[in-house]
């Protein structure tokens, strides 16, 4: 239901004293009856007040209210007429200012002729909603069953909803494809306000002109180009109170709140689909693990030069033929357990294949494919991302040279050594490499 839906039922005559077209298609959940001058605090923002206007012992009073309700977040007023006549000049100049919606009730029409009717219309709305939701959820749940890709799912949402998402990490590597990209300052600004926001999803402005430094892109999908500004929404994947540092997140163009319900719906059911996406891919790394740790073994003992190592490395997806590098982490304190492999395998994946394994004294040891010289930088920049989740706890890095197989205890060293140095510095993430 939305408010030109209330002015225009003929039973209750409403008159239209202040608003705009905007205003009138802003959606209305429901509404509040107070005649107190301040009903901020039982307020959430979005609501109709209607009142009696017994509030107003002068014309000073109104803007004191009109300023009250604009502060908390109301989308206006339903200003009954009996006690006046009419509704005062002031208050609809009050209203004006603060550019809230104003309605003028006629005498004959009960506040509770009004509340009944948008409560009506709005468990009729849920009930559809409702209905819709599980149709879209099933819709999805049976595209995965079928074998379709994240890819798959998210275009589809896309479609469906007119509204252009991707899926991105904490550390803001991309899941999903798409024409277009964020730049990295972009994904800078997205990531750092999916950790550090209070509540899910949020929204966030960007505006940037700059290139991109390099790094793998960020799909954020069509109509996004490079040096673009605007707004996104962000929708947290998996659990509200999980480590954010671990988790995926759907990123879309635009702002959530001001999409019709549907499309918020759409997307929040496309997270918990995601959900299941992450959790099978978190079981096939954890299903590889043992060979991660067994070449972390040989290179941390000095046997990396052995043949079965080479057999070791295609299995998990690594050239031995071409350049390797070690990286070394340690996070301070020791609350992050498991998630600190998992963090530091999705940063390692900005430069391409890796394995990643827990290495002596608790370090975070991990194997990256370096044929890409710029290698050094792209780890630096996803660690950074980190850096409002690691605040309490230092993450310190050390990133070795690029070298092949038979030198790779030396670079295991080499590594070892600047995260040593990392560790010394003040800052929530310190990165040392070999230069």
């Amino acid at each position: 239901m939305r408010m030109r839906d209330l002015l225009s039922m003929p039973d209750f005559s409403l008159t239209l004293l202040h608003g705009d077209e905007d205003s009138l298609d802003r959606p209305l959940r429901l509404t509040y009856s107070s005649d107190l001058i301040d009903p901020s605090r039982y307020l959430d923002g979005g609501e109709l007040v209607v009142s009696g206007l017994v509030w107003r012992s002068c014309p000073e009073d109104s803007e004191t209210y009109a300023a009250n309700l604009a502060a908390a977040g109301a989308a206006g007023l339903a200003a009954g007429e009996a006690l006046f006549g009419e509704v005062p000049v002031d208050v609809v100049e009050a209203f004006s200012r603060h550019d809230l919606l104003l309605f003028a009730v006629p005498v004959e029409v009960s506040f509770t002729q009004i509340n009944e009717a948008v409560s009506s219309a709005s468990s009729a709305a849920r009930g559809e909603r409702l209905e819709a939701t599980l149709g879209r959820y099933r819709k999805m749940l049976t595209a995965v069953a079928q074998g379709q890709t994240l890819d798959d799912l998210i275009r589809g949402v896309s479609v469906d909803n007119d509204v252009v998402c991707c899926v991105l990490t904490s550390t803001g590597r991309h899941l999903s494809a798409g024409p277009s990209f964020l730049v990295d300052a972009d994904v800078d600004q997205v990531t750092r306000a999916f950790l550090t926001s209070h509540r899910l999803p949020t929204t966030v402005s960007v505006s940037v002109s700059t290139e991109s430094s390099g790094a793998a892109p960020s799909v954020v999908g069509q109509g996004v180009e490079r040096g673009s500004h605007g707004q996104y929404s962000i929708f947290g994947v998996g659990p509200a109170f999980g480590q954010r540092a671990t988790s995926w997140m759907i990123v879309v163009k635009g702002d959530f709140e001001t999409w019709p319900a549907s499309s918020v719906d759409a997307v929040s059911e496309l997270a918990a689909i995601v959900q299941l996406e992450q959790a099978r891919r978190e079981e096939t790394a954890r299903a590889g693990q043992s060979v991660a740790e067994e070449l972390v073994a040989s290179v941390v003992e000095g046997t990396a030069n052995r043949p079965e190592t080479v057999v070791q490395l295609r299995r998990a997806g690594l050239d031995p033929d071409e350049p390797l590098a070690v990286v070394v982490a340690s996070f301070g304190g020791d609350q992050w357990g498991e998630a600190a492999r998992s963090v530091i395998s999705d940063v390692a994946r900005h430069v391409g294949a890796s394995v990643v394994a827990s290495g002596p004294g608790g370090r975070i040891v991990a194997l990256v494919q370096a044929t890409d010289p710029g290698f050094p930088d792209r780890l630096r920049t996803a660690l950074h991302r980190l850096a409002p989740s690691v605040a309490r706890t230092p993450l310190a890095v050390g990133i070795s040279d690029a070298a092949p197989l038979s030198a790779l205890t030396g670079m295991w060293e080499e590594a070892r050594h600047a995260r040593s140095l990392a560790e010394l510095r003040p800052d929530a993430v310190s990165v040392v490499t070999s230069a």
